[in-house]
C-alpha cells in the first residue's frame, strides 16, 4: 500500500519571500529524494489557470467580492479534485503557493467577505483536504495613522523610484518646520508609491508598533531587515496594493492606472472619440 503524500501549502502578502522559499524547498526535498509536485492557487489547472487570467485582469476591476470568492473556490474544488487528491494518494508531496488561508486574507478580510461563508465553502469545495504543514510569511507594518491627511490610501499602486537613502520631510506633508510634530529623518530603502509621498520604508523607530498599530504620517513603516529584504526583491513598476482604508487614492497621484477599467483608461485617449464614439470604429 502506497503511503499517502504530505501537502503543505505557503502563505503571505505579496513580497513576503514564498517565491524564494518554494525555490528553496523544493531544491531541499527533491534533493532528499521526495516526489514533488509544485502548484499554485488559483491556477494548477487548466480551469484554474482560466480563472487566475480573470481574477488578474485589469479590465475586469469591477468584478464583484461575491464572484471573485465563488471563483476563487471552483478553481480550487478543481484543483483539489483534479491535482491535489490524484497526486497525495500517489505518494506525492505536495508544495502549493497559497491555499484556503488566502481567501480569508484576501476575500475575508481584504473584501469583507464573512467568515461563516468561507468557511461553508471550504468545507463544500474542499472535500475535507487540509495542509499538513502551512507555512506563513509575514512582513508586519506599520501604516499611516487614522485621520483624513495621515491615512494611507487604499488602491493600487506603483513603485514610482527607488533609494538606498532618502530624507522625509513633513514639510512636504503640510507639518512645516516649527510646528508641532515636525520632522527631518533620514530614512533607508525608501520605494515611492505616489507623488504626494507615500513610501514603502525602513523605520527602526516604529518596531514596536508594526503589525499591530498604524502610527505612521502615511508612508508604509517595515523593520530595517525587512525592507531592505523588499528593497532587493522589488523593481521600479511593481505593483503594490493597499486595502483597508476609507481613504482613496486619488487619479495621478502616481501611476494610477491599474486602479481603472481598460475601457475606462482607453476613454482618456485622444482617440477616445474614434474608438469609442457612437460613430464606431474599424
Amino acid at each position: 500500500m502506497t503511503a499517502r503524500g504530505r501537502f503543505i501549502t505557503l502563505e503571505g502578502g505579496e513580497g513576503a519571500g514564498k517565491s524564494t522559499l518554494l525555490a528553496g524547498l523544493r531544491t531541499h526535498l527533491e534533493g532528499r529524494g521526495v516526489d514533488l509536485l509544485l502548484t499554485r492557487e488559483p491556477g494548477g489547472t487548466a480551469l484554474g489557470e482560466a480563472v487566475r487570467a480573470i481574477v488578474l485582469d485589469p479590465a475586469r476591476h469591477g468584478l464583484c467580492a461575491e464572484s471573485e470568492l465563488l471563483l476563487m473556490f471552483a478553481s480550487r474544488a478543481q484543483l483539489v479534485r483534479e491535482t491535489l487528491a490524484p497526486a497525495l494518494a500517489a505518494g506525492r508531496w505536495v508544495l502549493c503557493d497559497r491555499y484556503v488561508d488566502a481567501s480569508y486574507a484576501y476575500q475575508g478580510g481584504g473584501r469583507g467577505q464573512p467568515t461563516e461563508r468561507i468557511a461553508a465553502l471550504e468545507q463544500w469545495a474542499c472535500a475535507g483536504l487540509k495542509p499538513d504543514l502551512t507555512l506563513l510569511l509575514d512582513l508586519p507594518v506599520s501604516t499611516g495613522r487614522p485621520g483624513s491627511e495621515t491615512e494611507t490610501r487604499s488602491g493600487i499602486k506603483v513603485i514610482l523610484s527607488r533609494e538606498s537613502e532618502h530624507i522625509m520631510d513633513s514639510a512636504t506633508v503640510g507639518i512645516k518646520k516649527g510646528d508641532p510634530g515636525y520632522y527631518r529623518l533620514k530614512t533607508e530603502w525608501a520605494m515611492r508609491l505616489t507623488w504626494s509621498g507615500e513610501f514603502l520604508h525602513s523605520a527602526p523607530w516604529s518596531v514596536g508598533s508594526q503589525g499591530s498599530a498604524n502610527v505612521s504620517h502615511g508612508c508604509t513603516n517595515l523593520s530595517p531587515s525587512n525592507a531592505k529584504w523588499l528593497f532587493d526583491h522589488s523593481k521600479m513598476g511593481d505593483v503594490v496594493k493597499f486595502v483597508g482604508s476609507q481613504r482613496k487614492l486619488e487619479e495621478y497621484n502616481g501611476y494610477t492606472m491599474w486602479n481603472q477599467t481598460a475601457s475606462q483608461w482607453a476613454q482618456k485617449s485622444a482617440l477616445a472619440v474614434q474608438l469609442f464614439g457612437k460613430s464606431g470604429a474599424e
